[in-house]
């Protein structure tokens, strides 16, 4: 059905009864120059739950060559703390029963004038992947990918116990055969 569109149907955790406005952030590579914007949401989310605890923000994500894989020991602490955040998610009813399928989103913008973006959250074929946003991959990132930032990255994710929605990608699709 979605051959050669690069996407697939997920297994979608959604929260059982969260505030939804406290659960979703943006992704972690926006604000990465504001720091002050992510404490702004860490008081706004407080205790509750929120994905805000399942991500390293970029602007938190502090390089370190010396180290090991490239990372700070201060990230490597975060990244631990963000493992058992996930783990505490899994056990704790966070969750609902698992879904196989896409959400679709709708983003509005402040003027009525500009008729709104539709997406979907879904997991990509990586084989389907392609870092060069001007390349000709059926999915590509919006903007650069900054390459040298990706063994962090890794890093990070590596033995997680849950996979975030944190990419906006771009998909060719003038049949509007996906959306």
């Amino acid at each position: 059905m979605f051959k050669g569109t690069g996407i697939r149907p997920a297994e979608l955790l959604i929260p059982a009864s969260s505030d939804i406005s406290k659960w979703s952030v943006v992704a972690c590579d926006q604000y990465t120059s504001e720091p002050a914007y992510w404490q702004g949401v860490r008081e706004f989310v407080g205790g509750a739950p929120s994905t805000l605890n399942l991500i390293l923000p970029e602007a938190e994500l502090v390089l370190d060559k010396t180290q090991p894989y490239g990372i700070s020991s201060e990230t490597l602490e975060k990244t631990l703390a963000i493992r058992g955040a996930m783990s505490a998610c899994l056990d704790g009813g966070v969750f609902g029963e698992p879904v196989r399928g896409f959400i679709l989103t709708e983003r509005r913008f402040d003027s009525s004038e500009k008729p709104p973006r539709i997406g979907l959250v879904a997991t990509i074929d990586l084989e389907e992947y392609a870092y060069d946003k001007d390349g000709g991959s059926p999915v590509r990132p919006t903007e650069g990918t900054v390459v040298e930032r990706l063994p962090p990255r890794v890093v990070v994710r590596r033995r997680a116990p849950l996979e975030t929605s944190h990419a906006l990608l771009l998909i060719e699709d003038e049949q509007k055969s996906v959306i």
